[in-house]
């Protein structure tokens, strides 16, 4: 089971309509990656064994964002939580478990994102601010 706290903290009031992302991702991923260029790994097509990392596997959220209904005043803080059995199978399957990351973001109406941050499993992170 994927348990998962986002926290979104206001360091400005906002009278717009925000939304929350958070999506699954797993690191680490080797497979052959097809090479679009002459330039890049000499031509090779396929590059064998190529890392993929922060592939998207689960979206907890709308892939475009869910509304943010709560009040977003200047210091307030609000949690979402999601969970999920960690899917292993089609269509969002992750190979290794200990390879999920996980990334949450806070975009506004015009599509822009006002913060992001990322977290490995079972990392709790505080967050960042000047006071």
């Amino acid at each position: 089971i994927l348990n998962v706290d986002a926290k979104i903290k206001f360091a400005q009031t906002y009278s717009e309509n925000l939304r929350l992302v958070v999506y699954v991702v797993e690191n680490n991923l080797i497979r052959d990656q097809t090479n679009y260029t002459s330039s890049y790994y000499g031509g090779q097509d396929p590059i064998p064994n190529y890392v993929h990392n922060h592939v998207l596997r689960y979206s907890f959220t709308n892939p475009l964002g869910d509304n943010i209904t709560e009040s977003t005043l200047f210091g307030l803080t609000i949690t979402k939580n999601f969970n999920t059995t960690i899917p292993l199978t089609l269509p969002f399957f992750i190979t290794n478990p200990s390879e999920i990351g996980i990334v949450a973001f806070v975009i506004n109406a015009n599509n822009t994102v006002i913060n992001v941050r990322y977290a490995n499993l079972n990392e709790n992170q505080l967050f960042e601010q000047n006071l």
